[in-house]
């Protein structure tokens, strides 16, 4: 499954919708049991975050809830609010390009920035990443591998 949101960058992104499912504050469900939100780039502080449903297992934004590398102006504090009470088990997101990579938060949820050009915006694109997720009808969705 091909799911995109926009960025604030993704002006010219429109050839690419027709190739994948444009989730603009929605949730999207995966095989009858994985439920994907997605939410575009906004204007750090305007979003509504409490609109993510307590039942999402992969959360897809734009803005950043977080940095591995602690305190940016770009955070959303307010979603990461949210991501800690719907706890999904994964959080994807992008807009701070030096911020690339996987990392897990209180041992409970993985944080992915998957920013597609570094921060310099003039090299080459950053490898995707990419999940394998197990998806069990008789249990809760899992990530099996971070490939």
């Amino acid at each position: 499954h091909k799911l995109i949101i926009t960025g604030n960058h993704d002006s010219m992104l429109s050839p690419c919708l027709k190739h994948g499912q444009l989730l603009q504050d929605e949730q999207f469900l995966i095989d009858d049991h994985l439920r994907v939100y997605g939410a575009p780039w906004r204007p750090t502080g305007t979003s509504k975050w409490s609109d993510i449903p307590s039942n999402s297992h992969i959360v897809i934004t734009h803005n950043p809830p977080c940095s591995k590398y602690g305190s940016h102006v770009d955070l959303e504090l307010n979603l990461q609010t949210r991501l800690h009470q719907v706890r999904p088990l994964l959080s994807i997101f992008g807009h701070i390009h030096e911020d690339y990579g996987v990392w897990k938060q209180s041992n409970e949820l993985f944080f992915a920035n998957g920013a597609s050009l570094p921060s310099s915006h003039s090299q080459a694109l950053n490898d995707p990443l990419r999940f394998k997720i197990l998806i069990d009808e008789n249990s809760m969705p899992s990530i099996e591998q971070i490939i």
